[in-house]
């Protein structure tokens, strides 16, 4: 919870679901900093917009207006599932720790256990079709393995 993700990945995509729950929930009244605009759509998908070089929902404080406003389960899926992430692996779904999460050394000595977060992630609802496994782009920490199985 330290608002690095907010910050240095990519602020989507975003479900759509997601984005028409906020929006008839008056964000960008409750929210200032979304009156100028909080989403953009690219290539299809739906992304959140940066105010500041961070997080258009990013308060002073470096938590989320969104979960603040309305609760965890109004926040994006790849919000919910950070430092995790769900990829397609042929026909099944595995579960990878992402490599652009600053805090995850410290989730990993400290936070839930690991096989805990892997069901979580795998339990939330995704219309945004997941991504594809890509070998080249996990990130192991130094002695760290997890065994997301099949």
């Amino acid at each position: 919870m330290c608002g690095f993700c907010c910050t240095f990945v990519t602020l989507g995509p975003v479900e759509p679901e997601i984005i028409r729950a906020l929006e008839d929930r008056s964000v960008a009244e409750r929210w200032p900093a979304a009156a100028r605009g909080w989403y953009t759509r690219r290539g299809g998908r739906y992304f959140l917009e940066r105010r500041d070089g961070a997080c258009v929902f990013l308060r002073s404080d470096r938590r989320c207006a969104v979960h603040a406003l309305y609760g965890a389960e109004a926040k994006p899926g790849f919000c919910r599932e950070f430092p995790y992430r769900a990829v397609t692996l042929g026909a099944d779904t595995a579960v990878v720790v992402r490599g652009d999460c600053s805090g995850a050394h410290e989730h990993f000595r400290d936070g839930a256990p690991v096989a805990e977060r892997a069901a979580q992630v795998l339990s939330l609802t995704r219309v945004v079709p997941r991504d594809r496994f890509d070998p080249e782009g996990v990130e192991v920490l130094p002695g760290r393995a997890v065994d997301v199985g099949t």
